[in-house]
């Protein structure tokens, strides 16, 4: 991962083009709020990220 590119990144705004419900995904999410989320990787057309609830 290369955290220098990421954080020279000025991003304003992610605009997801839908939404998931994470609690149909996986049961451990149901009753989680989620608080922050962070960029851990861009790879072409994804962003991995990383949900703190």
């Amino acid at each position: 991962m290369d955290c220098k590119n990421m954080s020279s990144k000025k991003w304003k705004a992610i605009n997801p083009d839908k939404i998931i419900d994470l609690e149909d995904l996986d049961h451990q999410f149901k009753g989680q709020k989620i608080e922050s989320v962070s960029i851990a990787k861009e790879t072409s057309g994804f962003l991995h990220l990383i949900l703190c609830s």
